[in-house]
């Protein structure tokens, strides 16, 4: 344990010294149902993961009991790294994507402080009994009149109740770093913020599970040094840009792999789509009010709900969904999760209610068109980045070729365009007019005549892809429905 202190310790010694990995993308930033994985014949054969336990009664969170229902449906992966705090977790779209190598938990949810984490614990950590557990907290609770003395004995607490569900957690407790807004807040945070890390530093030099994470001494020097350059890693004073959350990774990356190795895919591809099946989503509020569920369409084809949300609530990110079917009702082991939040957005707010199937082919059916999840991420400084918009789709076989086909409409809103990327092994995007005003019965300003289309995708190579919506023009783009495919390889 000694030696992986000291990785940790050097990697930040490294970046906060001018070290190459943050301290260039930091210059850059204001630039443009899981089976069993059958381990080597030399390895022992894992124990078997026992389900889920739960208290009795239910959270006091809205985010937190969404999470709990849609895990006691299909439990997140064993050995997996939770991430766990505030809006900084629920903002980082990318989580994900930037640590593939593991199965990533992402339960953040805004304005949390230590008190009310340690309250949901018995929901959120226990239960899932994670490998490890990365902890972003602190800044919300010294906001409020919290003493550096008083996040310390909550993080104590909270790494107690970890160890009750697994003795071998290990707690990774990420630095309280500055903001622009904390710098200028002249309120005295900034000392009170150096104090806390001071502890909570001093803490993980005496508990062998518990690692600090120095994302702050970084920041602190470019703030120093280029507080204009420390500004645009910050999207709105507080919370990060896409720069920003680069800078954490750097940090972070090094101390998670010296407590963690790499882990197996937790979704076979046995279990995935075969070349010629399609699957179909209907993204929505699927509620039976607000918005409407298609299950099988006129047509005979199966698709896949989210599940029931009002409309006008957001879908978080970590909310997941497993075991989607193709159209032809056929279950599979691919998983759908939500990586950057989205508004759901009920029927009555001027989704597509006569979808023309010459235009949009399978994608044309009114339940599905009719309602639609929004995101209002732009990535810029200045914008916002509240609700990020993206998801993953996992458990493909890496061994076929990929085409999304991406429904993106609300004809009564503000003009939008949105970018639809898509990351595998390589980034792919296409652009789409997703909202206009309606101009007659099939105007010429009706934006129902297309879909955006991504085609000839490699997943990772652990079988996944991303989707990021952003947003090029407007306020807020949108996506009504979505249609993936497969096909062989054309090297096959």
């Amino acid at each position: 344990m000694l030696a992986r202190r000291r990785i940790a310790v050097l990697a930040a010694a490294v970046i906060a010294f001018g070290g190459i990995g943050v301290g260039a993308v930091m210059a850059a930033a204001g630039a443009p149902q899981p089976a069993p994985v059958v381990p080597p014949a030399s390895a022992p054969a894992p124990l078997p993961r026992a389900e889920p336990v739960y208290p009795a009664g239910e959270s006091a969170t809205a985010e937190v009991r969404r999470w709990v229902e849609q895990d006691r449906a299909d439990a997140p992966p064993a050995d997996s790294v939770l991430f766990i705090g505030s809006s900084s977790i629920r903002r980082w779209e990318s989580l994900s994507r930037d640590f593939p190598e593991y199965d990533v938990v992402q339960r953040g949810w805004g304005g949390s402080v230590m008190q009310q984490i340690l309250a949901e614990s018995p929901w959120l950590v226990r239960p899932l009994a994670p490998k490890a557990i990365v902890l972003r907290t602190g800044l919300n609770d010294l906001r409020s009149g919290r003493s550096a003395e008083q996040l310390l004995t909550d993080v104590r607490s909270f790494v107690a109740q970890a160890r009750e569900g697994r003795l071998d957690t290990e707690v990774l407790v990420l630095a309280i770093a500055p903001t622009p807004s904390t710098l200028d807040a002249g309120d005295g945070i900034e000392q009170v913020r150096r104090e806390a890390n001071r502890l909570l530093a001093a803490e993980a030099a005496i508990d062998p599970s518990v690692h600090y994470v120095d994302i702050a001494t970084p920041f602190e020097r470019l703030a120093s040094s280029d507080r204009a350059a420390f500004d645009r890693l910050s999207i709105d004073g507080l919370h990060l840009t896409p720069a920003g959350y680069a800078a954490w990774v750097e940090v972070l990356r090094p101390v998670l792999a010296s407590v963690l190795d790499p882990i197996e895919p937790s979704r076979p591809v046995e279990q995935g789509l075969r070349a010629g099946d399609r699957l179909l989503l209907d993204l929505g509020p699927d509620d039976g009010a607000a918005g409407i569920a298609t299950g099988i369409d006129a047509s005979g084809q199966h698709w896949n709900d989210w599940w029931p949300t009002p409309g006008g609530n957001q879908i978080g990110p970590g909310e997941h969904r497993s075991g989607l079917v193709t159209v032809d009702g056929r279950v599979t082991g691919v998983a759908m999760t939500v990586t950057g939040g989205f508004r759901a957005n009920a029927a009555g707010e001027a989704g597509l209610l006569d979808p023309r199937p010459e235009l949009l082919g399978d994608l044309a059916v009114p339940s599905a068109t009719r309602d639609y999840w929004s995101s209002t991420a732009d990535d810029l400084q200045g914008g916002n980045d509240d609700l990020p918009g993206g998801f993953m789709l996992e458990g493909l076989d890496t061994e076929l070729r990929y085409r999304l086909a991406f429904l993106g409409s609300a004809v009564g809103t503000a003009p939008a365009v949105a970018e639809y990327a898509v990351h595998g092994e390589e980034r792919s995007a296409a652009q789409l007019r997703t909202s206009g005003e309606r101009i007659g019965a099939h105007g010429a300003d009706r934006n129902d005549d297309e879909v955006a289309v991504v085609d000839d995708v490699v997943p990772d190579a652990r079988g996944r892809i991303w989707v990021d919506v952003t947003l090029v023009t407007g306020f807020a783009t949108h996506l009504n429905a979505v249609e993936l495919s497969a096909a062989e390889s054309p090297e096959r």
